[in-house]
């Protein structure tokens, strides 16, 4: 992808490439994971970042869009280019050293049973039965 393929070109360890993952393996690759590195430019909701929560796994993403609601206090956000001249610009070497300072930072508290749990309760607070709840309260109060 696009940020994939500057971090494999600068020789960042650790950086995969899958391709498709099936649903099973998914939830395997988020449990074993150190982090979930997220530093995307838009996100409508950000599913994986409400899936990494749900297991445990301490995530690092953007501001945008929705993923601070999502992750509140205990996800770590980095800063992203404003404008498309910088992104264009050698996106990897804006974000990398924050990545890389972030990722460091991690510790073995972050995979204690507290602050799994911490991220889990986080993650389920976004469940279809909440939202459609939700939903159906707004209609009422239109109605």
């Amino acid at each position: 992808g696009w940020l994939y393929d500057p971090a494999w070109v600068a020789g960042v360890d650790g950086v995969i490439e899958t391709g498709f993952i099936d649903e099973a393996d998914k939830w395997a690759l988020y449990a074993g994971a150190r982090a979930l590195l997220f530093p995307s430019l838009y996100e409508g909701f950000g599913f994986p970042v409400v899936e990494a929560l749900l297991c445990g796994t301490p995530v690092i993403c953007s501001r945008a869009s929705s993923l601070p609601e999502l992750g509140g206090d205990l996800v770590d956000y980095i800063e992203l280019p404003q404008n498309s001249t910088q992104q264009a610009q050698n996106l990897w070497g804006y974000v990398g050293d924050q990545l890389a300072d972030r990722m460091c930072r991690i510790t073995d508290e972050a995979f204690s049973d507290t602050a799994r749990e911490r991220r889990r309760v986080q993650a389920r607070r976004f469940n279809w039965d909440t939202a459609a709840r939700s939903l159906l309260t707004i209609l009422d109060n239109l109605a």
